[in-house]
């Protein structure tokens, strides 16, 4: 038989609200018994009933929420969500949507009303709209984005920073440094806030090492294999590679 919150609250020597205020993270249990009961859970494999949570009203799933072309980021952060999601009892509701669509407020809105989850993971370019985060914040539902950006996060929401312009400048560098001067950026998505940062550190490793920055070298491109693809052969049919 599958075990209990009864059985639970028994291994842990707590009360079974106590371990309900575990499984919801209530931050008002104390360190030391959230542990106790977190050990007990994992010794008894105990999953929560998403049933019962639903019929009483709590919310039993996470939305990821995301337009990217890239399989292998949306596969990554899928991962990463579904993981934590299973740890924690919840489902996982996957949301691909198109961030160019005029009426995208009113989607994610419905969606939201819809489906009842307790929280969203947002990542770019979506992550990036001031529109989309005032109609959620007007929902009054929880999120977090994910975001490109080297400055101080925002007041708007939980956020997760991906610093793009150092590690464009880190590899921009590391290429200047084994010797190489004719260096190309092929860009991703205008529109993404990653591009602009990821180019801003490129010029800044140029400029810190000297090397004169070149319009041609800087390539338009998609977030895409196919325009990696692409901008590459563009690239070696030139005369000077």
């Amino acid at each position: 038989m599958n075990a209990t919150i009864k059985d639970v609250a028994k291994l842990a020597g707590v009360s079974f609200k106590t371990v309900s205020r575990v499984v919801n993270n209530v931050p008002s249990v104390k360190p030391a018994i959230r542990e106790k009961v977190l050990a007990a859970i994992k010794t008894l494999n105990y999953q929560p009933n998403l049933s019962a949570r639903h019929l009483r009203g709590a919310p039993s799933s996470i939305g990821f929420i995301y337009d990217n072309p890239n399989a292998n980021y949306v596969i990554g952060a899928q991962q990463g969500i579904l993981a934590e999601c299973r740890k924690q009892g919840f489902e996982l509701i996957i949301y691909p949507c198109d961030a160019k669509a005029d009426n995208l407020c009113d989607e994610l809105s419905q969606m939201v009303t819809r489906s009842g989850v307790g929280g969203l993971v947002i990542t770019p370019p979506v992550s990036e709209m001031p529109d989309v985060v005032a109609a959620l914040r007007a929902l009054d539902v929880k999120f977090v984005r994910i975001l490109s950006g080297s400055g101080a996060p925002d007041d708007l929401s939980p956020c997760v920073f991906v610093d793009d312009r150092d590690a464009a400048l880190d590899i921009t560098s590391h290429l200047i440094e084994l010797g190489h001067q004719h260096i190309a950026f092929l860009c991703g998505d205008e529109e993404h806030m990653s591009n602009s940062e990821r180019l801003a550190g490129y010029k800044d490793a140029l400029t810190r090492h000297g090397i004169p920055i070149t319009a041609d070298l800087v390539i338009d491109g998609k977030f895409s294999f196919e325009s990696g693809v692409d901008r590459t052969r563009e690239l070696l049919a030139r005369a000077e590679r």
